[in-house]
């Protein structure tokens, strides 16, 4: 695959992201996600909530335990893409 085209589909998918973030604020979901959609090369994981592209993909499917537990790992994962820990 060309990096080109990695690139759209990585558009695409952060794209999908945004409007899966939409449908579910009306949904009324708690989600950590803060509109800022961009995913670090290195780990895969969104700068702004830290989560992967699979976890916001199944946000909406998760029970509010497993949200709950993803979102109290979020925190160190933000501080590791953003370099503050090895």
């Amino acid at each position: 695959m060309t990096v080109a085209r990695s690139k759209m589909r990585l558009l695409i998918s952060l794209e999908a992201a945004r409007c899966a973030f939409r449908r579910i604020e009306e949904m009324g979901i708690e989600t950590p996600c803060i509109g800022i959609c961009n995913l670090d090369a290195t780990s895969g994981l969104c700068t702004g909530c830290g989560r992967s592209l699979d976890e916001i993909a199944s946000w909406s499917r998760l029970t509010s335990e497993q949200r709950r537990k993803l979102m109290s790992e979020l925190p160190a994962r933000r501080r590791r893409v953003a370099g503050e820990i090895g």
